[in-house]
């Protein structure tokens, strides 16, 4: 029953996802994508229910395609929780849809009202989950290419490659890598994604920001390359 409710789910918000433009890639369906599998890693490890983790993985971003349509522009990766907002409508409506109800329900819909907080202090452990799990995809790799277009507002190497290459590690790696060099190669550039990417990022991790102590095991490689991206800029 829970996979053919999954599938339910994915039927109706791919599409969705896929009408954002090319140029939103990193809060597109590639990033859904990479949430959902965090999630369920996460929820694994924590021993919770990775169904509803799943389901709230899937929705949390569709306030993106309404903000999208109506400001034609991004907003930012992390505080603001407009499209946090906006995504709980959609996120109803599918559930009603497919016949989740009760704690269900009442939780997946907290978890992606609260995603985008900064710190949540509630005890729903899909919440939770749902935010580290967000969080996580700004780390690594991956995470770099999604932040540095988006905080310096200019793509450094082929998107179409960052896509067609997001399940390859190595090739992920070798963009990622290609994109800090030419980072650090202008000064400006350097200092604005340290102050506004880099250190906004890893200060979920210096200062023990997730809630799941799984993050911080399960994606170590990951925390350890942007601490040397990190590293690599400031010297």
């Amino acid at each position: 029953m829970e996979k053919e409710l999954m599938e339910k789910v994915l039927k109706i918000v791919e599409p969705k996802y896929k009408e954002l433009p090319d140029n939103f890639w990193y809060h597109g369906w590639p990033h859904v994508e990479r949430v959902v599998k965090n999630s369920k890693k996460i929820s694994n490890l924590e021993k919770v229910d990775c169904f509803p983790c799943e389901i709230a993985a899937y929705c949390h971003d569709l306030g993106r395609i309404i903000e999208a349509q109506q400001t034609k522009e991004d907003v930012s990766l992390e505080g603001c929780r407009n499209h946090a907002r906006l995504s709980i409508e959609p996120t109803a409506k599918i559930l009603t849809g497919i016949g989740i109800k009760g704690d269900y329900f009442n939780c997946i819909l907290e978890a992606v009202a609260i995603h985008s907080y900064r710190n949540y202090e509630g005890s729903n452990f899909i919440a939770k989950i749902l935010r580290d799990a967000d969080k996580k995809d700004a780390l690594g790799p991956f995470g770099l290419l999604r932040t540095s277009e988006f905080h310096l507002g200019k793509t450094f190497v082929d998107r179409e490659e960052i896509l067609e290459g997001r399940d390859n590690p190595k090739k992920i790696r070798e963009l990622a890598d290609k994109t800090l060099g030419l980072i650090k190669k202008d000064p400006l550039l350097s200092k604005k994604y340290l102050e506004t990417g880099l250190s906004k990022v890893l200060e979920w991790v210096d200062k023990r920001e997730f809630h799941t102590n799984s993050v911080y095991t399960l994606f170590a490689e990951d925390i350890e390359y942007t601490s040397k991206a990190r590293e690599f800029l400031l010297f």
